[in-house]
């Protein structure tokens, strides 16, 4: 991945307008599962047999992994030109965990430089208007072939939905990869001016309620640049292994940091500020 290839990309008008289109299409299968609350989460959709597989798995410690095709409303591929969309849906069962539990830890943005290192290096809560609505920042960074650091901005909405469940949706502001990083000469290439790692990412954690714990659901839509076509023999399957291997990590290391967190009410869904949160606001009104 050292050639000269993909040393540089620029990301364009069409590019970015197919990528709108397919986060709609994405966006708009999740808003008819979320108005049905026994097809609330990706896995439930699936059927009966599948998913009754996948929550015993869960329930047994397991992880539920899966690429996604999403097409548009006549059933259609829908092409990126110039790019590359990254589709995936992840699932952790946590026991003896409530929703409030598990939002506290979904908050809890500084402290993702430790919850989710190495990956995370950087975090910070940018500005927090209420319980529901954040900006943030995150450095990333990713170790494979070579090492691509990115500065990524945010803005989150959290939206309950009712005494079990809930969702949150992220989208990427802004992403800038960072060259020479950690060192004197570091700097930020221009947006959309750069390798094409990471132009664009839609994030969507979905959290349920169960009597025995919570079903953390995690998807993310992210956009790349398009593999040149020598290449695409060697890098598409190590993309995919990639993804994979970071959404595996990113639902490890949640559910991990809930197991850490006192148990709370099941009951208790829409929680007021935890402790956890309190600790934040004050930063936060300081920006």
């Amino acid at each position: 991945m050292g050639s000269s290839d993909l040393l540089a990309a620029n990301l364009g008008p069409k590019t970015v307008k197919a990528f709108d289109r397919y986060v709609g299409a994405a966006e708009a299968r999740m808003k008819r599962e979320e108005s049905e609350p026994d097809d609330f989460l990706y896995i439930e959709s699936l059927p009966k047999t599948q998913y009754g597989q996948i929550l015993s798995t869960l329930k047994h410690g397991g992880i539920y992994v899966q690429q996604i095709h999403t097409r548009d409303a006549k059933g259609e591929p829908i092409n990126i030109p110039g790019g590359m969309i990254h589709h995936w849906v992840g699932d952790i069962f946590i026991p003896r965990r409530s929703i409030s539990s598990a939002l506290d830890v979904l908050r809890d943005y500084s402290n993702f430089k430790n919850i989710y290192k190495p990956e995370i290096i950087r975090s910070r809560l940018v500005n927090r208007e209420d319980e529901d609505d954040y900006s943030v920042y995150l450095r990333m960074q990713k170790k494979s072939i070579v090492t691509v650091t990115l500065d990524t901005w945010y803005n989150i909405h959290f939206t309950p939905l009712g005494p079990n469940r809930g969702y949150s949706r992220s989208n990427s502001t802004r992403i800038q990869q960072v060259e020479d990083a950690g060192t004197s000469d570091e700097h930020l290439d221009p947006v959309g001016q750069d390798s094409g790692y990471l132009w664009r990412i839609n994030s969507y954690w979905r959290y349920k309620q169960y009597d025995s714990g919570v079903i953390i659901e995690w998807e993310s839509i992210a956009l790349s640049r398009q593999i040149p076509f020598l290449l695409v023999w060697f890098v598409k399957p190590l993309i995919r292994s990639i993804a994979r291997e970071t959404v595996q990590n990113m639902l490890t290391a949640t559910r991990k940091a809930v197991l850490e967190e006192p148990p709370q009410s099941a009951s208790k869904t829409d929680p007021q500020p935890s402790a956890r949160a309190a600790r934040m606001a004050p930063a936060a009104r300081s920006r």
